[in-house]
């Protein structure tokens, strides 16, 4: 629409199949591997998460995820640490955009001694890159990097 108005319509369509085409590539990438059982988390606290209703969550699913907090109403709730212990996530993926090393390695402390899955086998995946929680153009490289930590090259 803002193309047409734009009197843009072959650049934005291009832009907009370009993005098709890169969501389908995830999608093909893991086809047919198990739905990992991931928490997503938007600050260092680990706690402030990502539920359902939202694009985060279906570019999760379209990488091959399973956000353990797809159902209810609130699509950015903030949970316990006894609700974290319930859900025992398999990975965890901490959307920290344009983080620092300190606030990472605080994020990443905020898990010690919590017993889940994605704790215990070293499935927490810290990612920085500045547009990770912007609906736009960039949600395709989202998606991969979703893919990338979730189901990495080489793994069954």
């Amino acid at each position: 629409v803002l193309g047409a108005a734009m009197d843009e319509q072959a650049p934005a369509k291009k832009a907009a199949n370009e993005l098709r085409a890169k969501l389908d590539r995830v999608r093909e990438q893991v086809k047919g591997k198990m739905a990992v059982r991931t928490l997503l988390t938007r600050s260092e606290s680990s706690l402030a998460s990502v539920g359902g209703g939202n694009f985060l969550n279906e570019l999760l699913s379209i990488a091959g995820g399973q956000n353990v907090l797809a159902g209810g109403e609130n699509s950015y709730p903030t949970i316990d640490r006894e609700q974290l212990l319930k859900l025992n996530p398999e990975a965890i993926i901490q959307l920290l955009p344009g983080a620092s090393e300190q606030v990472v390695k605080q994020a990443r402390a905020s898990l010690e001694g919590i017993d889940v899955e994605a704790v215990r086998k070293g499935r927490v995946y810290s990612l920085t890159e500045p547009y990770l929680l912007l609906p736009g153009y960039s949600v395709g490289e989202i998606a991969e990097r979703f893919a990338q930590v979730l189901h990495p090259p080489g793994a069954s």
